[in-house]
């Protein structure tokens, strides 16, 4: 057997009386008996005036600035602003610094957009919202070799630049093809439309509500693009494809239209999708909303306005049919709105009741009935160049 070692463990007795130092093993860190705390290694704390007093903050302060004179109060207005624009210089001031300090913060892009704002990419999308005077608010320009007189252009108006991967770049865009560059903005919201008004071969009126609350009316007044012409205009009837509104948008605004007008419900979002496939024309091409689309016609119509409506048949109602080739001469004598449906359902039935004129585009292939129809963008690139070109 192999024999095991053992080991053997002799106790040790030790002698630990505690509040003397004989035979102690340790000490306790505290030399003072009393209390332990570490209230005793901060330093003591400073009592508010209002602490002092024995009241609320703001009873303290309502008692103290009451009885103040109004140039008093004016003055003490004024420092208020002053103070918090001075912290806010500050702050500013040392996030610069920071950033200058630590550049690799740079390059980190969010991980998520913030539902707070819209995400416009591609170059010239981005380069017509920054020069857009209705946009008002714009937080960042995110960078991913993009056009520099773009990032420039944002340089200039005090916009942060950030520079961001191409992971962040996707997401920013849901995969969109954005050109290295994405704008982080505030959206613009569209005027509602009630109305058109008069027009003449110089200027036409525009009846907007006010507000989003009340019924309350302004006219405003704009001038028409083409010079000696009347205006033209299209409303979008239930076109959901913001792909299809954005070429739509982008002939329209090359092509000399005035104006674009979209339900406030069953259309596509006036978003960064429809954006970019606008080239930035939705950022300068007058763009409406209305409530009321049966209500919207019917009144244009009353102040003198032509409605024609395109269809891929005549359908069943007092509409005239009218010739692709006589759309210019149309334009020249009378103010026309021009409306659009989707390609699937067409123009509502309301709606096509209030029309004045349609018009189809002829089809140059017969026997054939699987491409029966255009897209919605093309058609309307094809009655615009009609109406302006012929």
């Amino acid at each position: 057997m192999i024999p095991l070692r053992s080991f053997v463990t002799s106790s040790v007795r030790c002698s630990v009386k505690h509040g003397s130092g004989k035979g102690q093993l340790s000490k306790p860190h505290y030399s003072n008996p009393g209390v332990r705390s570490f209230d005793k290694n901060l330093p003591a704390k400073e009592l508010k005036p209002w602490e002092k007093a024995g009241l609320s903050k703001d009873e303290f302060f309502m008692r103290k600035y009451n009885n103040i004179t109004p140039e008093q109060r004016q003055k003490l207005t004024e420092k208020v602003e002053r103070q918090r624009r001075y912290r806010q210089m500050r702050k500013d001031h040392e996030k610069s610094k920071f950033l200058e300090a630590h550049p690799e913060r740079l390059s980190q892009g969010p991980r998520e957009p913030n539902r707070l704002f819209e995400y416009i990419f591609g170059t010239h999308s981005v380069r017509a919202a920054l020069e857009n005077p209705s946009r008002t608010s714009y937080n960042a320009l995110f960078v991913h070799n993009g056009d520099e007189a773009v990032v420039d252009k944002a340089k200039q108006l005090g916009i942060r630049i950030i520079k961001a991967d191409k992971t962040s770049m996707a997401k920013l865009t849901r995969n969109g093809v954005h050109n290295g560059l994405v704008l982080e903005t505030k959206s613009v919201p569209r005027t509602a439309l009630k109305e058109l008004g008069h027009a003449t071969t110089d200027e036409f009126e525009t009846v907007v509500y006010a507000d989003d609350i009340s019924d309350t009316v302004t006219t405003q007044t704009t001038p028409v693009a083409r010079a000696g012409k009347y205006p033209v205009g299209f409303l979008l009837d239930g076109i959901t494809d913001p792909m299809n509104v954005g070429g739509i948008v982008r002939t329209a605004y090359y092509m000399g239209v005035d104006f674009v007008v979209v339900p406030e419900v069953n259309s596509a979002k006036m978003g960064p999708v429809a954006n970019k496939a606008s080239v930035g024309a939705l950022e300068k091409l007058p763009v409406y909303v209305t409530p009321r689309v049966v209500d919207f016609v019917k009144h244009s119509k009353r102040n003198g306005w032509n409605i024609i409506t395109a269809a891929s048949e005549s359908p069943s109602s007092s509409a005239l049919p009218v010739e692709l080739s006589q759309l210019s001469e149309m334009a020249d004598t009378t103010p026309i709105l021009f409306v659009l449906g989707s390609e699937g359902d067409g123009v509502g039935r309301k709606t096509m009741a209030e029309s004045d004129f349609i018009v189809s585009i002829p089809k140059g292939r017969e026997g054939d009935d699987v491409v029966d129809s255009l897209n919605v963008s093309v058609a309307a690139g094809i009655i615009i160049a009609a109406t302006t070109q012929g």
